[in-house]
């Protein structure tokens, strides 16, 4: 199974415990912190009896480290595994190496900014696309009220203009009509005086 180790770390006001479980010696054990670069370090030393296969189980407090970026085992990066990714409290690392070595555990926080930048940046491209979407939308509907727009001033004209032709046919009829009854007027006078001239020609005789 392997020896239980336990360190105490001091961060910030805080009090942290890292805890190791491995088949190795651990020895060394220190905590960094660069501030200029904004990396935390986790440091110790393995050692094993020959060349057996070595692990450690590393439990690591969120609130120490927020992520685990590198594994450097003897200044070469290596695949470490997270286990138990369920825990919101800790992280659990499961190291494997050989022979004796000494381990680094980095955290970089910049990392992490960067990729937060990264996701907010693709939250922002997606809002930016579904405006776009929207702003198309909007266009096509400006678009299409436009052409209908047209088409009623279209058809408002051609209306007009047919009302223009009504107006002139009925001024037109409106002075036949008035043509006519002018005539029927001097028609009806003109037989009532041949009518009446009859008449006192037939009185006389």
């Amino acid at each position: 199974m392997g020896r239980y180790y336990t360190f105490a770390v001091p961060f910030k006001g805080e009090n942290y415990r890292v805890a190791i479980v491995s088949n190795s010696t651990i020895s060394n054990f220190t905590f960094q912190f660069a501030a200029e670069l904004r990396a935390k370090i986790i440091l110790f030393s393995a050692n094993n009896t020959g060349d057996s296969v070595g692990f450690s189980r590393v439990v690591i407090p969120k609130g120490l480290m927020g992520n685990v970026h590198a594994v450097i085992v003897n200044e070469e990066e290596v695949n470490a595994t997270l286990i138990n990714a369920t825990d919101v409290k800790n992280a659990y690392l499961y190291i494997k190496y050989s022979g004796n070595c000494s381990i680094k555990i980095v955290y970089l926080e910049l990392l992490d900014l960067y990729y937060q930048l990264l996701d907010k940046i693709h939250g922002l491209n997606a809002t930016n696309n579904m405006l776009v979407e929207k702003f198309n939308a909007l266009n096509e509907t400006l678009h299409n009220f436009l052409m209908d727009w047209s088409d009623f001033q279209k058809l408002l004209f051609n209306l007009n203009a047919s009302y223009q032709d009504q107006a002139q046919n009925l001024k037109y009829l409106a002075y036949v009509f008035t043509a006519a009854i002018a005539i029927y007027i001097m028609i009806t006078i003109y037989l009532s005086k041949v009518a009446h001239t009859k008449h006192g020609r037939i009185v006389e005789s």
